[in-house]
Order: C-alpha cells, then sequence, then structure tokens
C-alpha cells in the first residue's frame, strides 16, 4: 500500500516539475531573445560635433562564436542587427597577418618564391570553414635580377609578396614588389590560373602575361639620380594603383586593368627608415609595411604607414576622374591610456577620405597606467572615430558597446589555466567607412 502511494505521489510529482521546468526553458528563451536587441550602443561625444559624420556610415560588426551584432552608426543614430547561432561557430575567422594568407573576394592567396628570385607561383584556395574546397596556382616569370648578387644567394624585397597582389573586379593582378637594389623589367601581370588538383604539362599551362612593364635599370645606373623601390599593387574599384617609392616621394600610378596608364598622384618628401635619398635629416621616415584602404565608392585610396615618430601618415588619392593627390594627415595612433588594437587584425579598423575630411574608425585596448598590460590581447577594448580636416582633428567620438561585458570570465582565472579563445570573446570585426 505504502508502495502504491508513493508511486501515485511519484506521478503527481512529475507533472508540477515538468510544468516548472517548461516555464523555465520558455522564460530563459525570452530572456534571450529579448537581449538579442537589447545590447548596449551608445554614442559619446569626446571632441567637436557629431554632425561631421552625417556623410558617412559607420559599419561593423561585434562577433563571437555563439552570435554576431551588425552595426551601422550615422551622424547620432546607431543601428543594430542580432544573428543567434542555432550551434557555436569555430570555423576559421579570417584575420590578415603579413606573410600568411591575403584574402581578396571569396579566396585566400598565397605567393610563394621560385628557385630563382625572378620565378613566382600565387596558390588561390577556396574554403568552407576550415575545409579547403579547392587549390589552383598561377605561374610567373618577372625579368629582374640583384644589382649585387649576396654571398648566400638571398633576396630582399620591400614588403612581403603578398603586397604584389590586388583583385579589380573577378581578375587579379600581381607585381614584384623590389627594392632599389634590382634591375631589369618589372610589370604588372594579369594571373591565369591551373587546377592544382591534377599534373599539367608545363607547355599546356595557360600563362600569366604582363599588361604593361616599367624598367629598374636606373637603380644600377651610376650616372642616374633615381631610384625606384615597388610597395605594393592596390584596386580601387576597377583600376590599379602601383605604389612605388622614387627618390623621396611616394609615387601611386593609376592604370586600368588592361594596362592603360590613368595618371599618378605624388607626396613629397617621403622617406623609408633607412633611406639614404631623404632630404631632411628631422622629418619623419616610415616603415615599408602599409594599410591601403579601397573606397569603390568614393573612388578614394587612402594608404596608412607607421612612421619612426610613433604616428601615422596617411595618404589619400582621389581616383573619381582624373587621378590626384586629395590629402596627407599625420594622426597619433596611441596615447598613454590606449594603442591601437593589433596591426594584423586588418578587420578591425577602416580610414577613408570624402569631401576633404579623414575619417578614421577602429578599436582600440585600453593601457594601464603602468603599462604593464600594454600587449595583452585581453585588455578591455574601445570604438573610437577620428575626423581630421586640413590635418587638424574636428571630431572624436565613441561607440560604446558592452563588450567588455565578457573580461568579467577572467576575473577567477589565474595564469597557470588561462586559455584565450578569441571564439569565445566578443571582438570587432569587418569595420568599414561607406561614404
Amino acid at each position: 500500500m505504502r508502495t502504491q502511494i508513493w508511486v501515485r505521489g511519484k506521478r503527481h510529482i512529475a507533472l508540477p516539475l515538468a510544468l516548472l521546468a517548461a516555464v523555465f526553458i520558455v522564460f530563459t528563451l525570452a530572456q534571450v531573445i529579448g537581449a538579442k536587441e537589447q545590447g548596449t550602443y551608445k554614442i559619446v561625444d569626446e571632441y567637436g560635433d557629431r554632425a561631421v559624420l552625417e556623410d558617412v556610415a559607420i559599419r561593423g560588426s561585434i562577433v563571437d562564436a555563439n552570435h554576431r551584432t551588425d552595426f551601422t552608426w550615422q551622424g547620432a543614430e546607431v543601428n543594430t542587427e542580432t544573428t543567434i547561432y542555432p550551434h557555436a561557430q569555430h570555423e576559421w575567422r579570417y584575420r590578415y597577418a603579413p606573410g600568411f594568407y591575403e584574402r581578396i573576394g571569396d579566396h585566400y592567396y598565397a605567393v610563394h618564391l621560385g628557385m630563382w628570385i625572378q620565378d613566382y607561383s600565387i596558390s588561390r584556395h577556396t574554403f568552407r570553414g576550415n575545409k579547403q574546397l579547392e587549390q589552383e596556382t598561377a605561374t610567373l616569370t618577372v625579368p629582374v635580377a640583384q644589382i649585387e648578387v649576396k654571398d648566400d644567394n638571398s633576396a630582399e624585397y620591400t614588403n612581403t609578396l603578398a603586397f604584389g597582389l590586388a583583385g579589380a573586379g573577378e581578375d587579379t593582378f600581381f607585381t614584384a614588389v623590389t627594392t632599389d637594389g634590382y634591375k631589369g623589367t618589372n610589370g604588372i601581370y594579369k594571373l591565369v590560373y591551373n587546377d592544382s588538383s591534377q599534373y599539367v604539362d608545363p607547355s599546356e599551362r595557360q600563362p600569366s602575361l604582363p599588361i604593361m612593364t616599367f624598367s629598374l635599370d636606373a637603380n644600377a645606373d651610376d650616372n642616374s639620380s633615381t631610384s625606384i623601390a615597388v610597395l605594393g599593387l592596390e584596386a580601387v574599384g576597377d583600376k590599379l594603383a602601383l605604389i612605388l617609392l622614387k627618390n623621396d616621394a611616394l609615387v601611386i600610378e593609376g592604370y586600368s586593368t588592361d594596362g592603360q596608364w590613368l595618371g599618378e598622384a605624388v607626396a613629397s618628401p617621403f622617406a623609408l627608415v633607412g633611406n639614404e635619398h631623404a632630404e631632411a635629416e628631422n622629418s619623419p621616415k616610415h616603415y615599408e609595411q602599409y594599410e591601403a584602404y579601397s573606397n569603390a565608392e568614393s573612388n578614394s585610396l587612402s594608404l596608412s604607414f607607421r612612421s619612426n615618430q610613433g604616428q601615422r601618415t596617411v595618404v589619400s588619392v582621389d581616383f573619381s576622374e582624373e587621378i590626384k593627390l586629395a590629402d596627407v594627415t599625420t594622426i597619433s595612433t596611441d596615447s598613454s591610456s590606449l594603442r591601437e588594437d593589433y596591426d594584423y587584425e586588418h578587420g578591425a579598423r577602416f580610414i577613408t577620405f570624402k569631401n576633404g575630411r579623414l575619417y578614421y574608425a577602429g578599436a582600440f585596448r585600453e593601457v594601464d597606467e603602468d603599462g604593464a598590460n600594454y600587449l595583452n590581447a585581453m585588455s578591455p577594448l574601445k570604438f573610437l572615430v577620428h575626423v581630421y580636416e586640413h590635418g587638424e582633428q574636428i571630431y572624436r567620438g565613441e561607440l560604446v558597446t558592452d563588450v567588455n561585458d565578457d573580461l568579467i570570465r577572467m576575473q577567477n582565472r589565474s595564469l597557470h589555466d588561462f586559455s584565450y579563445d578569441v571564439l569565445q570573446y566578443r571582438s570587432f570585426f569587418e569595420v568599414r567607412i561607406d561614404a
């Protein structure tokens, strides 16, 4: 009898417990869905009038493995849209690092040097998540040579080889990033790819041919006062931008995709670190690796160079009609309390020039007073927008978010059991400025 009563009791208890569990699940689901659009997105003006942002739209994403929030900041308005993933996303998330894959469109590229310094192969990869779907390869020969061959037969370049890659439309192009220690003939090559999954006889491979060429022989001429170094190749819509250093001038030459010369823009004086052609000893010297921000909508290209004086020199070129120099602005990127997010996190910032103003939006890391966390990947994030006009800052504002709430996970972690997984902590991706 007591057993029967207990069984009946269990049945009566099971129903309320099931109802409570269902209510809890519904309540939790409602909280998740309700919180979906309730994140913190607040504009704080630190200097100047935010009206200068009405002509541009600052876009980006805050992402972790579980959800993604896309935001648009224009003037005094911030609009967001959040997607919650049904399952944690553990796929590879691209962030650029010099020397690794270069992303152009939906493909990833790697540039390899052949047995000889004039031989190159460019591999094009297609991924779905972490899985590679296909690989194709383009090969080419650039008839250049070092003026002085080193004993170990090593070669020097101004930048990592992928700086010579650019995509315009459905085509990709390449130039060799040669220093002023090269002679011969460089050029811009239109790449033609062959399937890497099966053997193709070299005689049957489709060749990659130059759409234009230019001589480097002035570098080897003792009677010439001209030196030419190639820093990279970029694209602005359907136009190509060849980035050169000629003596103490930065020269951006424009070409159509069939090799027609469209004009050039010159920023002078402009010197690289260690460049013997620099005119003024106290002028800033720049490092070769630059960041390029192309805006096809406004037909502009902004090149950002770090200098040995702890600043950035941003050179903006107008590609809309005739190619011309639009602006050169020196900006301070770090302070005692802030630093830019790491350089290799290429999607964490964007720079563009429009209507006489330079716009710079990106993620910064907060730095402790003693600077102990300067290189800490887990220091708090701030999203800031700077606007410059005639070289002077006219606006600075912050988009305040709750992204740093994720760092609460770190409070009870010790250095002995700490492991940082970018998928578990929200960060800024795919920042851009539409003008």
